[in-house]
């Protein structure tokens, strides 16, 4: 199984006005094509801060990530932008969603961006949203939606442009346990479908639960893979 993510020796120091904080300590670790992978660890364990370093909206203070073999720290802004329009979807705790867009608009925001026409996003963007079970909501507006329905179509935008990889930061964290429960399904089952490499952050029990591999971070240190 080839590695759509490595991490190699990562460390992540803030300095602050204080004594510098490290974050991360020398993490390594990979993720395979495919794989359905929770970075597990207690609040302020630096679980978010590694997601944000593999999604290239940080870097990291020593040592490298690889997205696809690509060393992301050897690439301009320009390319860094590339690779997280290109190769990386997002799920955001809050939704992020875009409020005076529709479901639909907000499902195909990326594909937009991508340059895809009309006719193609709407094929997409109709398919995705009936996976997410949302196909009779496409016209509603962020704010007409209960919070799971926003995060299913925030799932609808993060594999609408069949990513390779995609980034979840505490998905189930402002959900109720049931809700919580039927959006992780609802992921697995889009992981199996378009094979889409899944890399959670989380405390939830009922994502390690359904994750296949477990990577345990306590104080910015792997303490556990399995």
């Amino acid at each position: 199984m080839s590695a759509v993510v490595r991490v190699e020796n990562v460390s992540k120091t803030y300095k602050g006005r204080g004594v510098p904080v490290e974050a991360l300590h020398d993490t390594s670790f990979s993720v395979g094509s495919g794989e359905f992978t929770a970075i597990c660890g207690p609040s302020g364990s630096g679980k978010t801060t590694l997601l944000n370093i593999i999604g290239t909206i940080d870097s990291p203070t020593s040592g490298s990530v690889f997205i696809e073999d690509k060393d992301t720290a050897t690439l301009s802004k320009k390319q860094l932008a590339s690779i997280r329009l290109s190769k990386l979807g997002f799920i955001f705790q809050s939704y992020n969603l875009i409020p005076v867009l529709t479901c639909q608009e907000n499902a195909e925001f990326v594909l937009l961006l991508q340059g895809v026409t009309q006719g193609q996003r709407e094929e997409i963007v109709n398919e995705v949203l009936k996976d997410v079970g949302l196909e009779d909501k496409k016209h509603a507006f962020p704010r007409e939606l209960s919070g799971g329905q926003q995060q299913r179509v925030a799932v609808a935008r993060a594999i609408a442009s069949r990513p390779k990889l995609i980034l979840a930061d505490e998905p189930t964290a402002n959900l109720d346990s049931k809700t919580g429960k039927d959006l992780i399904d609802l992921m697995l089952e889009l992981n199996q479908k378009y094979e889409v490499t899944f890399l959670f952050s989380t405390h939830d029990p009922m994502v390690m639960e359904a994750a296949k591999k477990i990577i345990s971070i306590k104080d910015g240190r792997i303490v556990d893979t399995k």
